[in-house]
Formats: structure tokens, sequence, C-alpha cells
């Protein structure tokens, strides 16, 4: 009895439990999200069930569903079940089922107008992320046809190289690079692949688990994270630069979790979220600074993905519309006086506008998909922009570190 009561008393001192972080936004839809990303501070972008990609343009504040042309969906390929921006307008998604993965099925797609529009790119049978060193060069990890976990590499757009790691119907899942040249990637098995130069040589490694790999992070270019579908041991770490790995016995509660995704802020905060294999809810970790202990939340929604962004803004979806941030968007006193004194004029205008208001700096102009439109300052305050169609735009900025938004309507 002693000893089954050190062992209760050892795992909640490891993981402190927390309500008082996550602030829940309003979805505009009750569909499960499946992933998120972030191409900046104010535009980001989920992916979700039934062909549908919501976009927000204010930091994740408001969410609107994006109307967009050149995916192909079907009853194989329902969902977007990736998606992945370098900025605000260049982008990746994955379409395929995110109820069971389809072996032999997939599409990739990309866009470069803000999810606008799409185009089918070149893919492996079965791609399930990837990852962007830039708009043209980047890597696509999954199972190819018959081929088991693979790599494509691109370069220019173009295929440069492929490489794969075993025959059969094994997959990857999970890939992050820590510079250009040093990654890893692991999915079936529980094995990582290392790499040196860039992905053009890999090394195998057996972690401690032979459970399926489903994300892995870089906190330095030491210390690793895995997130593992094991519900007694779902977190793994390296202190070597993934040579060896042990599990996380700090990451043990009673939820029994799965975790699925896992990032890491600026400010070295380690997020993890996945669900609970005896309670039908979504869990949510965080340390506050890598190393701490552990804390965590629960949610009566399955939670899918999250995303950091800005130095330490933490951004999580998951099902029935779920999406869960540790932002609070009130607007403070000060911010509502700075966004009274700011006028813009003429208001609604043609070609250019003014701001009566001194000190302001870092002006934006932006349309409602985010896309910034590009303007030039004159002394006299005042911004010129010229080819713009007509409609509602969000001019931004900031007076003393203080941010306000602005509506502009050009005529």
């Amino acid at each position: 009895m002693k000893k089954l009561m050190l062992i209760i008393a050892l795992i909640s001192q490891s993981v402190l439990y927390s309500q008082s972080l996550w602030k829940t936004i309003n979805a505009g839809t009750g569909l499960d999200l499946n992933t998120v990303s972030f191409g900046s501070d104010l535009v980001g972008y989920i992916g979700a069930d039934d062909s549908t990609i919501l976009k927000t343009i204010d930091g994740g504040k408001t969410w609107f569903n994006l109307s967009f042309t050149g995916i192909t969906f079907t009853s194989q390929l329902p969902d977007v079940t990736y998606i992945e921006f370098i900025n605000d307008v260049d982008g990746k998604c994955i379409v395929a089922n995110s109820d069971t993965i389809i072996h032999y099925t997939g599409g990739l797609y990309l866009t470069n107008d803000g999810g606008l529009t799409w185009t089918s790119s070149f893919s492996m049978c079965t791609p399930i992320k990837t990852y962007s060193f830039s708009d043209d060069d980047y890597l696509i990890i999954g199972s190819s046809c018959f081929g088991g976990k693979t790599i494509d590499i691109i370069k220019d757009s173009s295929l440069q190289n492929t490489v794969y790691h075993n025959w059969g119907s094994e997959i990857l899942y999970a890939i992050d690079f820590i510079d250009t040249l040093t990654g890893i990637v692991g999915g079936d098995s529980g094995q990582v692949y290392r790499t040196y130069d860039g992905g053009l040589s890999w090394d195998t490694v057996q972690t401690c688990t032979n459970n399926t790999i489903l994300d892995l992070k870089y906190v330095n270019d030491s210390l690793l994270y895995g997130a593992v579908e094991n519900e007694l041991n779902t977190m793994i770490f390296s202190n070597d630069g993934g040579l060896t790995w042990q599990f996380d016995n700090n990451s043990l509660t009673f939820f029994y979790p799965t975790m699925k995704d896992l990032d890491v802020s600026k400010k070295h905060q380690l997020v993890a979220v996945g669900e609970s294999s005896n309670s039908n809810q979504g869990v949510i970790y965080w340390q506050d600074t890598v190393g701490n202990f552990w804390q965590y939340d629960t949610d009566n929604k399955l939670l899918n993905a999250l995303e950091t962004y800005g130095d330490s803004t933490i951004i999580v979806v998951g099902d029935s519309g779920k999406i869960l941030i540790n932002k609070d968007f009130s607007t403070s006193i000060k911010e509502e006086n700075i966004s009274k004194r700011v006028v813009l004029y003429p208001n609604p205008t043609t070609n250019h506008f003014s701001i009566k208001t001194k000190g302001v700096d870092n002006i934006k102009m932006n349309d409602l998909f985010g896309r910034e439109i590009m303007i030039s300052k004159r002394l006299d305050n005042t911004y010129l922009f010229n080819q713009v169609s007509s409609g509602i735009y969000y001019v931004t900025g900031y007076i003393n570190q203080v941010p306000f938004t602005k509506t502009l309507v050009v005529e």
C-alpha cells in the first residue's frame, strides 16, 4: 500500500494540473480540425474535414471559411489532413482521410496566393507531411507504393532524390530539422532516421519503443522530444542528438494519453497535444521552460494538432471545431485609447490614405485574405497604393509599441 501511495505521489508531482491558460476561440464550424499552420504572427490556416480550410488574418482571434479552387476531393480523399505555410501566401496541403490512412492514396497541393488557388504537385502514394526550407525546396514524408517509409527531396520544385527506409506498408509520420543540414524523421516500429547533409544520406536508430512515432521536435542540437502512439509511455526524449532515447516518466498521468503533435516556441516552451485513452478527452501537456515539470489540461474534445507562433503564442485544434489558444484577445484600455487616436483619411479612398496621429510606425495594409498590399510612404505621412480592387482592407501599425488596427474602404 505504501509503495502504491508513493507511486501516486510521484506521478502527481511530475505533471501539474492547470486550467487557467487556455481560451476557447469560435471556429465558425463544428467540423473536426486536423492541422494548423501560421505563415506569420497574423495569418494562419486550419485544415479540416469535408474539404474545408479555415483562415485567420488577425492572429487567430477570428476565423473564416476560405473559398478556394484547384483541390480534388473524393470519397477516399475527403479531408485536409496536413497544412504548412512558410509565409502569408506560400503553402502546401495534403488531402487524405482523417479517420484512417488509406494506403496508396493521398494528394499534395501547392498555393502561392494565400490559399485561394491550389495546384496538384508530385508526391508519393501516401504523403503524410511536408517540411519546407523555402517554397521550392522541401521534403515529403510518408509511404510509397510498396516502398514503405519514404522521403522525397524536392529542390527547385523538382524531385532530386527519393529515399526508401524499408519495403512494405510502414509509414513515416514525423519530421523536423534544426538547420538546413541536420534533421530527423520517424514513424512505424519506433525507428528514427537522422541526416547531416540535408537528406542525401540517413542513419537508422532504434529508439526505446517499438510503437509508432507520431511527431519529433528539436529543442536544440542535442535535445529532442518525440510523441509516441503508446498510452503508457507517450513521450520519449534524447539528450545526444537522437542517438539514444528514453521514456519521459515525468509525463505519466492517469489519463494515459497518446500525444499526436509537438512544438517548441521561440521562448522554449514545449507543448504536446493528443487524447486520453480512458476518458474520451483531449489532453494538452506543456512546459513553460523545457526541463521543468509538465503541466497539463484536458478538454471535452479530442485534440489533433498545434502550432506556436510569435514568441510564445500556442494554438491547439481538435474535433468538433475546437480551437484553444493561450492568448487573451480582449483589448486593453491602452490599446482602445490608441485605436481611438488613430484616424485614417480620406476613408473611403481610391489610391492613398493619411494618418493624423504622430508617432506611428510599422504601417501595413492587408486585404481580407491576409495578403499584404504594397504601400509607399511620403514625408507628409501619406501612404500611396495602386491597382487595388474595391473592398475593405485592414491598416495595422504601432504607436509606442502599442498595436492598432483600422478599417479602410477602397472605392
